[in-house]
C-alpha cells in the first residue's frame, strides 16, 4: 500500500482486512443451545414453511363462499370457503402432495 502524498491519519491503523471464518457450529451444537433447527431455503429467509397461511385474496375468497353457500344452504359449500380462509385447504394439499411419491410410478412420456 503506497502512502505517499497522503496524511497519516487518513490511512489509519491495522488498514488490512482480517481473515476470520465465522463460527461454524454443526446443527446439533444449535439444537443443545436451544435453536430450532435450521430447515431454511438460502440467504433470503424463505423456508418450508413460506407462504402457508392463506394470503389475503384467499382470504376474501374463503368468505365470499361462505357467505354464498349460507345464503344457498349448501354446507359443502360453507366448509370449503372456511377452509380456503383459514388456511386448513393450502394445508392439506401440502400434505397431500408431500406423501406422493413422484418416483414411485412413472409419469407422462416415461416408460
Amino acid at each position: 500500500m503506497s502512502s505517499t502524498g497522503v496524511d497519516p491519519s487518513a490511512i489509519g491503523s491495522n488498514t488490512e482486512p482480517e481473515c476470520t471464518t465465522p463460527d461454524q457450529s454443526s446443527s446439533d451444537e444449535l439444537q443443545d443451545k436451544g435453536f430450532p433447527p435450521q430447515r431454511h431455503a438460502g440467504a433470503i429467509g424463505l423456508g418450508p414453511e413460506y407462504a402457508m397461511g392463506a394470503s389475503v385474496s384467499e382470504k376474501l375468497e374463503g368468505l365470499k363462499e361462505e357467505i354464498k353457500g349460507k345464503i344457498t344452504g349448501r354446507p359443502e359449500l360453507v366448509e370449503h370457503g372456511r377452509e380456503l380462509r383459514t388456511g386448513e385447504l393450502k394445508r392439506k394439499e401440502k400434505e397431500q402432495a408431500d406423501a406422493e411419491d413422484p418416483f414411485s410410478t412413472p409419469g407422462n412420456g416415461q416408460k
